[in-house]
């Protein structure tokens, strides 16, 4: 008795299709620091592809491509709300809800992202500057204070740590001049 074959060559269309479908999606979300206009471009294809295709969404491929677009937008969505923080001058408080916190629950997500260690570099320079004010006007304590916010967020920042070199010496100056 021979063995029909159910395999048609339309089915192989299809195979071929819900394959073009997943390198599509696979090509968009090869770069692993992809942008918010990007992202919904990812996002309409993955939710189109499942229109066309309603058994991609038990395809191990698609799955992983669900997932990594999932972790992209929740990058994108700790971005936006860094910038949001930043504008309202929240750096480094309060707790999980600050620049620092979205920066850094960025590089758990995605080590090493070059725009989340740009961005905690950005608070720490930010709190550089602002001790290099306090510094000028000879306010010591305050800069010394603006110095370890700063070095909370970036511990080898070389201008902090210059800065706090030089303000102890300063601090030390005028504490020698005021005991006589």
């Amino acid at each position: 008795m021979l063995e029909q074959s159910y395999y048609s060559p339309s089915s192989q269309r299809i195979n071929d299709l819900k394959n073009d479908q997943l390198e599509l999606i696979d090509i968009s979300l090869d770069d692993e620091f992809v942008d918010s206009s990007e992202m919904a471009a990812v996002e309409t294809r993955l939710a189109s592809s499942l229109a066309i295709f309603p058994d991609l969404d038990r395809n191990q491929r698609y799955q992983r491509f669900r997932q990594k677009f999932k972790r992209l937008k929740t990058i994108d969505n700790h971005f936006s709300t860094a910038e949001s923080m930043a504008l309202k001058g929240q750096w480094i408080a309060p707790d999980e809800n600050n620049v620092r916190y979205h920066y850094e629950q960025i590089l758990l997500l995605s080590p090493g992202h070059p725009d989340a260690e740009q961005g905690l570099q950005a608070v720490a320079e930010h709190f550089y500057q602002r001790a290099s004010t306090r510094y000028q006007q000879g306010d010591y304590a305050q800069t010394l204070a603006l110095i370890e916010q700063g070095m909370t967020v970036v511990d080898d920042y070389v201008d902090l740590i210059q800065l706090a070199d030089k303000t102890n010496m300063a601090y030390k100056r005028q504490q020698d001049i005021i005991d006589g």
